[in-house]
């Protein structure tokens, strides 16, 4: 059966809603054995975003989501908190949105999704 290469994996995903990839997203962390800490954090941090997101009324879907809404969503963080919390939302921005794109290697069809 053919793989799908990291740049299908991110157009099949980013056509989902946020807050299924977000779901997703803490799944793998925890799968990938992240601290309790980092995966409370960064989905803070995307929930966070989501809900700019839709408040501004921009794009919920990620394909759609572009530098300048990552932009204003940083600047409205360090307006109302202090840098480092900016600085923990925007890595959690980064991580995620690189995160369909990492190839995964799989061993049997039991880890397939």
């Amino acid at each position: 059966m053919p793989s799908s290469s990291p740049a299908d994996a991110l157009t099949a995903a980013s056509a989902l809603p946020f807050h299924v990839l977000v779901d997703s997203f803490r799944r793998t962390m925890r799968a990938e054995n992240k601290s309790p800490k980092t995966i409370e954090t960064y989905t803070e941090g995307l929930s966070q975003f989501g809900a700019f997101l839709a408040e501004k009324g921009m794009p919920l879907a990620p394909a759609h989501v572009h530098r300048e809404h990552v932009g204003a969503f940083v600047a409205d963080l360090l307006g109302r908190f202090k840098p480092a919390t900016a600085s923990n939302r925007y890595r959690a921005l980064q991580v995620f949105f690189r995160w369909p794109a990492r190839p995964t290697t799989r061993t049997s069809s039991a880890g397939r999704s």
